[in-house]
């Protein structure tokens, strides 16, 4: 294994019986663990936490989940990590798997490839394969190595980063706060010159959402969100059609597929006239390019651009 490997998880809110035997587990895997708290968190986890081996960041305002792997990435980087692999706080990788993903990562790089992420292939949970739908990854043509394929972007969640790539591609998006994050850095990361790569030998089971729409569009549903997060995918994803790193046909897909997504959620909705306002609103905020927390967003620190003469 050629890179320095540590891990990171974004915990929110935790559950603790999912944070701690996620945090136990890591730590046995890897070289160093970050666990940054992303707001408040019930005095009982933290002090289980402060238990563990792992390095505790604290925030007392939740920053969003941009920032917040920001923050693990450049913690890992000032201790001298080139390699983190980052986890949401209900994350399912299977035991050993970080390992086989630093392994497929320098296999890529032996062969002449420039990888900036390595991740798994993301799976509905088991117990509801028909309630959870998992992201659709698009593959890129003539990129693959064994059971690896180039993809356009994979999830943060389960994925191993190259923080020598990281620095030359940049920060993730913090004015997002949350959701298409990832998909917008790993496009970032393409324009760049680098790569992004699946191991579809590695599955990790991954909630997304609260289910799926029981109304479709064109036979195809999508993960259900509450509010606050569906605000936050469409304004974002509608703010990346303007983005010149985006290629033209992928902004002609978003388009088509924000349409359809837009369109399932208010048939779904029993109140279509909120429905109708909050999907307006979430638009127009993307077009006009206001981003930052959404409203109902909870614990944040909302900080003042600057000064104003």
């Amino acid at each position: 294994m050629s890179g320095k490997l540590a891990a990171g998880i974004v915990a929110f809110r935790s559950d603790p019986d999912l944070l701690l035997p996620l945090v136990r587990r890591l730590a046995g895997e890897t070289t160093a663990l970050f666990v940054f708290v992303n707001g408040p968190m019930e005095r009982e986890t933290l002090q289980a936490l402060r238990g563990t081996p792992a390095a505790i960041i604290e925030s007392q305002y939740n920053l969003g989940v941009g920032e917040a792997l920001n923050q693990l990435v450049l913690h890992a980087i000032v201790a001298g990590f080139t390699r983190l692999a980052v986890f949401d706080d209900d994350s399912g990788l299977p035991a050993g798997a970080i390992a086989k993903l630093a392994r497929t990562m320098d296999e890529l790089e032996a062969a002449g490839e420039k990888p900036a992420v390595v991740g798994p292939r993301i799976v509905s949970p088991a117990a509801a394969s028909e309630t959870y739908r998992p992201p659709r990854y698009f593959e890129v043509r003539g990129k693959t190595h064994d059971a690896a394929r180039g993809v356009r972007y994979v999830i943060t969640s389960g994925s191993l980063i190259n923080l020598d790539v990281f620095r030359h591609v940049g920060r993730f998006r913090s004015d997002f706060f949350i959701d298409a994050i990832d998909t917008e850095w790993c496009f970032r990361v393409w324009r760049r010159g680098y790569s992004c790569w699946a191991d579809r030998s590695i599955e990790m089971e991954h909630r997304i959402g609260a289910g799926v729409t029981r109304r479709t569009i064109l036979g195809r549903g999508f993960p259900k969100q509450p509010p606050m997060r569906l605000y936050a995918y469409v304004r974002n994803q509608v703010y990346c059609l303007r983005l010149p790193h985006l290629p033209l046909w992928w902004r002609g897909l978003l388009g088509a597929h924000l349409v359809r997504l837009c369109g399932a959620h208010w048939l779904d909705a029993q109140d279509k006239r909120e429905m109708r306002r909050l999907l307006a609103s979430a638009v127009g905020d993307g077009m006009a390019g206001r981003l930052g927390p959404p409203a109902q967003a909870q614990d944040v620190a909302r900080i003042d651009a600057g000064a104003r003469g």
